[in-house]
């Protein structure tokens, strides 16, 4: 290497070997794909921002109930069901019985105390009734054989009669003979015994009439008695059953008595469906839960929800909601849609409130319509039941990200005017 040199050889030689022409930077194709991409998600996240809307949402609680006033039957008193005469589910007409509650108290023999007063008296008014069957019975005999009597003596009379006719006649003729033969006996034609058997004959038939007429007077006389006999008869008949009835209407009305003491129905006051029976045979009644629920027929169900006074300012009808029944989770058988079709304008005091939840502050009822009176549960359409407990969430209004970011603002802007 020359001492006079700045350089050593090698660099001086690498020098003398660069390349000849102009360098160019290259950017692969996945970097420009990339940086696309996210210009376009920014592009779009700007767009979501600007036009993108989020609903406002307040849930509130609520329970299902009919259009038409639900029947909800209570025992009247502390007992133990005996017997049930319709599933739940199952369709009434008004005044069918539901189901019969047993309520007789028991003596230290362990015998009912009404159900032996009760068995007593149906004892009595079967007698009752034995009797009146009995009285019946003869009644019926004895007029049959009166009036059998009676209408042999009406056939007899009617021969009786018969013959008085043709006795008359005959009497008739025998005094028209007798009177021509008094005519001709004074000049010798004919005897005065043939007068004399004639005259007999006259007397004879005349007797025989007599005869006749008494046999006639005593057969209309056993008619007339037999006719008096039914009629006695029947009245007696009467007169038997009205006492005998008189004795009955105060063992009904101890026995209606001693039903009621022993046992008494529950009846459907309208036509419907039967539903939420809560006991089966064997269960205590309490006159505080009711046994079931009679749902009139062709009702429709409604949500009724109960809505704070935060929220109620911003609810109307026709705004959508969504229904979460308790029932029917919403994390297996999500939400359901209902509109609202009414809303309270007045609240409600926690303490007057009628519902199966409680609450601390004042709250306003908001009516809404479901879209649908089913659910499908497990294959297979399920009926939503009056008293089913739900949250719904009122979508009070919707609004765009940007609406969102810029209400500070706004606010603060308005608080300044």
């Amino acid at each position: 290497m020359d001492s006079q040199s700045l350089f050593r050889e090698e660099v001086a030689q690498a020098r003398n070997e660069r390349l000849h022409g102009t360098v160019v930077l290259s950017q692969p194709i996945s970097t420009t794909v990339i940086v696309g991409a996210i210009v376009l998600v920014m592009i779009g996240a700007l767009a979501w921002v600007v036009y993108g809307t989020f609903p406002r949402i307040e849930t509130v609680a609520g329970v299902l109930a009919t259009d038409r006033p639900s029947a909800r039957l209570y025992p009247s008193t502390t007992g133990v069901i005996s017997k049930i005469y319709v599933k739940d589910g199952g369709y009434v007409r008004a005044n069918e019985p539901i189901a019969t509650i047993q309520v007789d108290r028991k003596a230290s023999s362990g015998e009912g105390i009404a159900s032996a007063a009760l068995a007593s008296v149906r004892n009595e008014l079967a007698f009752n009734r034995k009797q009146i069957v009995l009285s019946k019975n003869y009644t019926t005999l004895e007029a049959e054989r009166l009036s059998n009597a009676r209408e042999a003596a009406l056939r007899e009379l009617s021969l009786i009669k018969q013959k008085i006719q043709i006795q008359q006649d005959l009497i008739q003729s025998n005094e028209e003979m007798l009177g021509r033969i008094e005519g001709v006996l004074e000049r010798g034609f004919v005897s005065r015994v043939e007068y004399e058997r004639r005259r007999q004959m006259v007397l004879s038939t005349r007797q025989e009439l007599a005869t006749l007429e008494q046999q006639k007077n005593a057969k209309q006389g056993e008619a007339d008695a037999a006719r008096l006999a039914i009629d006695s008869l029947l009245a007696d008949q009467k007169r038997a059953e009205n006492q005998i009835e008189a004795a009955v209407e105060p063992l009904n009305q101890k026995l209606a008595q001693f039903e009621g003491d022993s046992a008494y129905l529950v009846t459907a006051p309208l036509d419907g469906w039967v539903t939420a029976f809560q006991a089966g045979v064997g269960s205590r009644a309490d006159p505080q839960f009711p046994l079931a629920v009679v749902v009139p027929r062709d009702a429709s169900l409604k949500a009724i929800l109960y809505a704070p006074s935060r929220a109620i300012g911003a609810v109307h009808p026709g705004q959508e909601v969504r229904l979460l029944y308790d029932a029917f989770p919403f994390q297996q058988f999500g939400s359901f849609q209902g509109v609202v079709k009414a809303v309270s304008r007045t609240a409600i005091n926690p303490k007057d409130l009628d519902a199966a939840f409680q609450t601390e502050e004042p709250v306003y009822r908001i009516e809404v319509i479901p879209s649908q009176q089913s659910v499908l549960a497990f294959g297979k359409r399920e009926m939503l039941q009056p008293g089913m407990t739900l949250q719904a969430n009122i979508i009070l209004e919707r609004r765009t990200f940007l609406d969102w970011f810029l209400a500070p603002l706004r606010a603060a802007a308005r608080r300044s005017s």
